[in-house]
C-alpha cells in the first residue's frame, strides 16, 4: 500500500483501507487525503450520523454513506482536474452491515421469486449504490473531459458472504474466507482507452498486488483510478 508521489500531484484514499491504528492510517502510507479510512473494515452504520472520525463534516440525518463517498470522490475529481492524481476508492459496500437504502430495499424486494438463488434485497441494495458510486466516478470524468486519459481499474478483495444468506456465489464453491474459487475469484475488469481493446479477455491469473506493480510503470500523463470495493 506504500503510494509515492513523484508521479501524482494529488492522491486520495476512501473509506475502506484498515491497516491498524492511527499510526498506519493511510495518510501513513504516502497518500495526501484519508476519506473515512480507519482501522476498521466496516462502518458504524451506513446512515449519518456515521461517527467515522476521518469522515468530516458528518453526514445530514439519514444521509447514505455510499452515495457520500461517490459525491467526494467526484469533488476529489473537479479539484484535481488539471494535474495528474491517483483515487484509491475501496467502498465499505457490499461489507457488512447489510444496510441498503430503504427505497432500492423495496425495489428489489418486489423482484424476488420463488426459487432464486439470490434473495437478499438489502444485499441487492448495497449493490446497486455501489454501481450507481461508481458511475458517478465515470460520469463525473467524462463531463470534464478526462474520460480517454484515464485508467480505470475495478476489482474485490474476494467473494461474497455466503453466510446468513447474504448472497450466492454459484457455480463457485464457499465464499469470504475460503481459498476455494468462490473466496479468491473476483471481477477484475480494467478500461484503459487507446490501449487495452474494449471487451477483451485474460486467462491470465493476477493478484492485487500486481496492480501496485503495474502503476508504478505509469508516467505522469495518465490518472490512474483504483476503485477497489470490498465485498461483505
Amino acid at each position: 500500500y506504500e503510494i509515492s508521489t513523484r508521479d501524482w500531484s494529488s492522491d486520495v484514499c476512501s473509506s475502506d483501507l484498515h491497516l491498524g491504528g492511527t499510526d498506519t492510517y493511510p495518510e501513513k502510507h504516502g497518500f495526501d487525503v484519508n476519506i473515512a479510512g480507519t482501522d476498521k473494515a466496516q462502518p458504524p452504520t451506513y446512515y449519518a450520523p456515521y461517527n467515522i472520525p476521518t469522515l468530516t463534516p458528518e453526514g445530514k440525518d439519514g444521509e447514505y454513506l455510499t452515495d457520500r463517498l461517490g459525491e467526494e470522490a467526484a469533488r476529489f475529481i473537479e479539484k484535481n482536474q488539471g494535474r495528474p492524481f491517483f483515487l484509491y476508492l475501496p467502498h465499505f459496500a457490499v461489507h457488512t452491515p447489510i444496510q441498503g437504502r430503504a427505497d432500492l430495499v423495496a425495489k428489489y424486494q418486489k423482484k424476488i421469486r420463488e426459487g432464486m438463488l439470490h434473495r437478499n434485497a438489502a444485499y441487492a441494495a448495497l449493490t446497486e449504490s455501489l454501481d450507481s458510486a461508481v458511475g458517478r466516478v465515470v460520469d463525473t470524468l467524462t463531463r470534464l473531459g478526462l474520460r480517454e486519459r484515464t485508467i480505470i481499474v475495478f476489482t474485490s478483495d474476494n467473494g461474497g458472504r455466503i453466510t446468513q444468506g447474504t448472497t450466492s456465489n454459484v457455480p463457485l464453491r464457499f465464499g469470504k474466507a475460503s481459498a476455494y474459487e468462490g473466496g479468491v475469484r473476483v471481477p477484475l475488469i480494467v478500461n484503459w482507452p487507446g490501449v487495452i481493446r474494449p471487451g477483451g479477455v485474460s486467462d491470465a491469473p493476477v493478484i492485487t498486488m500486481d496492480l501496485d506493480r503495474k502503476s508504478t510503470r505509469l508516467n505522469s500523463s495518465h490518472e490512474w483510478i483504483s476503485r477497489m470495493p470490498s465485498s461483505a
